[in-house]
């Protein structure tokens, strides 16, 4: 359990703001939220491009995944549904974790 005096601050990648449905590449959205342990409150919504532009048809450019970082860099972690090997190298190196 967190101190309550701490909360950690999250990004989600959901459809509908319910469930985590999302794998990170296809999110073209990060909801923000923070929790204390207990509750989770909802911050606000970020619009983001999305790092992958088809099934097959991810990016690894840099600018992409730097824009992404910047996206979240307020937050512990990410949570979505799958990750692929490069935003979660990059993200880790930030010290924001990939929960999926």
């Amino acid at each position: 359990m967190l101190n309550k005096n701490i909360k950690v601050r999250f990004a989600a990648t959901s459809s509908n703001q319910t469930f985590i449905d999302q794998h990170f590449g296809s999110a073209d959205l990060f909801h923000i939220c923070e929790t204390d342990g207990k509750k989770v409150e909802f911050i606000e919504t970020r619009s983001i491009s999305k790092y992958c532009e088809g099934k097959n048809n991810c990016s690894d450019k840099k600018d992409k995944i730097d824009l992404l970082v910047e996206a979240v860099k307020d937050c512990s972690a990410v949570i979505c549904v799958r990750c692929g090997y490069n935003p979660k190298k990059v993200l880790n190196q930030h010290n924001i974790y990939i929960i999926c």
